[in-house]
């Protein structure tokens, strides 16, 4: 084994230095950073500095075809960025350039190979349509201007507190983050955390059989790399976690601190003074995304795929941000690849890098995705403070009365540390809304939402999309309908402070308008019936349609209640109905006077009678209307599903004890994240 150690590290040594840094993109392409070392920062250097900006920014251009709107925003970053660095820069531990000149790394780019040999592996039911391409970064794209709010059952969003790395953070609190640097401790520790992904994802290419389309796909000197034995790897991996470990003895600036010749860490980034390093960030996330999007194309196999990427993350100069981490979750969720995602979240969690909403959201999502109770509940802990919270503050912060509740002063082994809870947003709180319903079922989902908004979450009408389809699979007309009046209110909200290009698309499928209109012709609601009917055809519905779902569902209903035994009963049938093994006689009334603790959650935001026809402004902007052929409700498997009516779990697979009390009690909960795969909790 040292032996096999031994040839990696000069291997990966080998690779370090044949490779460059440039990055596997789509094409030849020229990187915006022309990086020129800086012997004096005055007024000659910033002008010849400009001067290359502008010719970087005209030769990709001319190569990319990009657009005219493209170039200037970019050019409008940059030189905001280019502003940024001629401020006094706040240093946080910055480390010069380890006595190397950054023209020694001016970037050489690869071509992409889009294979098509037999054999090479495609996720072909992900392929982008020409009428309706899904973009899984469109969250994720870096924004001049703060993301737009939406509007949601809580509030507006207070700026103050904000992190920075959020899309909602303001201009001024970005370039303030831009301008900091990572102590040596926290750079080191990232180029550990990324080459143990690294090495993993190598390992998943050996598993798989995979290994002889990955090395085709990259340089030879890389390939040489992978081409190694697997028990190479499998003690590259044990080498590098021992490292890890071991950085917890050292101070900020790793006084006494040697990483050996021959280690198997091949990641060794830095942060210049000048803040070149966030332009290589910059075109290492545009090549990730550029990556997946080939392999979204079915131009690009998933094991090329996952060889680029290790190879991307492994020469790059810069250590990743936030960004990078939401790109691989994203990309990797899209094309189902949950394996290589666990190791994303553990990266993320054990580099200290902090999330933003983007990567909570995603990261919540991959458990109920992959049907993990337990990875979903420790998360929510962590949302609450619990298990070392989130993310960890200044031990010297003040906590105060306006912190109350973001900073939490908790004892460990260790001494005092402060939590720093993140900030409450929407997009969080819809993966807490999808979890809860898969994991705890909707009572206690609704327990869950209301505990999440006494600490300032709010759900925008995605997150009450996903309550309206469990409420029509659940035939719970009551609260269906109100549910749908809070969605009609937040949508109108939403288009009322946004020009009509810039509105959000309402998702509600044709199928939760057909069942509701079902109920309502059973209850000889007409007036309701009118005003859902005429909802649905603002949402992009033909009537016809329309009136064609519901008679197809009603025969589907009643096929699969008669299949089913009628085990899902309306949730306001009567004493009768509810008698072992007998079928409803009479359809479920679509309002009753005894709420359901659903429609009591919402009951105080929006009445259920809420005339929806009435907003002629809403009516007269929506033009641009997905259909249901495009987006379809999620079922409770994450996937699209085609059945006519959405059922949700009915039996429970994690009780509110469990997510309370049951989770492990310690706050250390390595030996449960660093195992291979993600675990369930065990009811024996």
């Amino acid at each position: 084994m040292a032996n096999a150690n031994g040839v990696s590290r000069r291997t990966a040594s080998n690779v370090t230095r044949t490779m460059g840094s440039g990055f596997v993109s789509s094409g030849t392409f020229v990187y915006s950073g022309i990086i020129a070392a800086a012997a004096a920062y005055d007024a000659r250097i910033k002008n010849q500095r400009r001067d290359k900006w502008d010719s970087a920014i005209a030769e990709m251009r001319q190569e990319l075809e990009c657009d005219q709107k493209r170039i200037d925003e970019r050019r409008q970053v940059l030189s905001a960025e280019m502003d940024a660095m001629d401020l006094k820069i706040e240093e946080d531990g910055i480390e010069e350039e380890n006595g190397h000149s950054l023209e020694e790394c001016s970037p050489v780019s690869y071509d992409v190979q889009e294979e098509t040999a037999e054999g090479y592996r495609y996720s072909t039911d992900l392929a982008e349509t020409n009428n309706e391409p899904y973009d899984p970064f469109e969250d994720i794209q870096p924004r001049s201007e703060p993301a737009r709010w939406p509007a949601n059952t809580y509030g507006p969003v207070n700026t103050r507190n904000v992190a920075p790395e959020s899309l909602y953070a303001t201009t001024d609190s970005k370039q303030r983050a831009a301008k900091r640097r990572w102590t040596r401790k926290k750079i080191e520790n990232m180029n550990i955390q990324i080459s143990l992904l690294q090495v993993r994802l190598v390992l998943l290419l050996h598993e798989r059989g995979w290994l002889k389309e990955a090395v085709a796909a990259v340089p030879h000197a890389y390939g040489a790399y992978l081409k190694q034995p697997t028990s190479v790897f499998v003690g590259a991996c044990e080498e590098i976690t021992s490292k890890g470990k071991s950085l917890s003895l050292y101070d900020h600036q790793l006084s006494g601190y040697n990483r050996e010749a021959d280690s198997s860490i091949l990641c060794d980034y830095h942060q210049d003074a000048f803040g070149h390093f966030h332009d290589i960030n910059f075109d290492l996330n545009e090549s990730l995304q550029q990556l997946f999007s080939l392999h979204f194309r079915q131009q690009l196999a998933m094991p090329a795929l996952i060889a680029k990427i290790t190879q991307n993350l492994t020469i790059s100069t810069a250590p990743p941000n936030v960004e990078t981490f939401n790109i691989l979750l994203a990309g990797f969720s899209r094309v189902r690849e949950h394996e290589a995602n666990s190791y994303v979240i553990r990266a993320i969690r054990y580099s200290k890098i902090r999330p933003n909403e983007v990567t909570l959201n995603r990261i919540l999502s991959h458990y109920v995705d992959t049907s993990d109770p337990k990875g979903w509940g420790i998360w929510i802990g962590r949302l609450r403070g619990k298990y070392g919270g989130v993310m960890l503050a200044r031990p010297d912060v003040s906590v105060n009365e306006a912190s109350e509740g973001r900073l939490v002063k908790v004892e460990s082994p260790s001494g005092t540390k402060v939590i720093q809870n993140p900030y409450p947003t929407p997009m969080v709180l819809t993966a807490v809304i999808n979890g809860a319903l898969k994991f705890l079922g909707f009572e206690t989902c609704m327990e869950v939402y209301k505990e999440f908004r006494e600490q300032g979450y709010g759900l925008s009408s995605e997150g009450l999309l996903s309550l309206l389809n469990a409420c029509v699979s659940r035939r719970d007309w009551d609260t269906s309908a109100s549910i749908l009046g809070q969605i009609e209110r937040l949508e109108s909200e939403d288009y009322m402070s946004l020009p009509l290009k810039d509105a959000p698309v309402p998702r509600i499928s044709l199928n939760v308008f057909a069942g509701m209109l079902q109920a309502c012709r059973d209850s000889s609601e007409r007036g309701l019936f009118t005003r859902i009917l005429r909802y649905a055809q603002l949402h992009g519905h033909d009537r016809q349609q329309i009136l064609d779902a519901v008679r197809q569902q009603k025969m589907e209903v009643a096929k699969d209640d008669a299949a089913a035994g009628n085990d899902i009963e309306p949730l306001h049938a009567g004493k009768e109905s509810r008698e072992v093994g007998q079928a409803s006689s009479s359809p479920a009334p679509l309002f009753n006077s005894k709420q359901t603790g659903g429609e009591q959650v919402f009951s105080h935001l929006e009445s259920a009678t809420h005339n929806l026809a009435s907003n002629r402004t809403l009516e007269k902007r929506r033009s641009n209307i997905l259909g249901d052929d495009t987006e379809r409700p999620r079922g409770i498997d994450g996937e699209q599903s085609d059945a006519s009516v959405i059922r949700y779990m009915h039996h429970r697979t994690m009780t509110r004890e469990e997510l309370d009390g049951l989770l492990p009690a310690s706050e250390h909960l390595e030996g449960y994240e660093m195992v291979e795969r993600p675990m369930a909790i065990d009811n024996g």
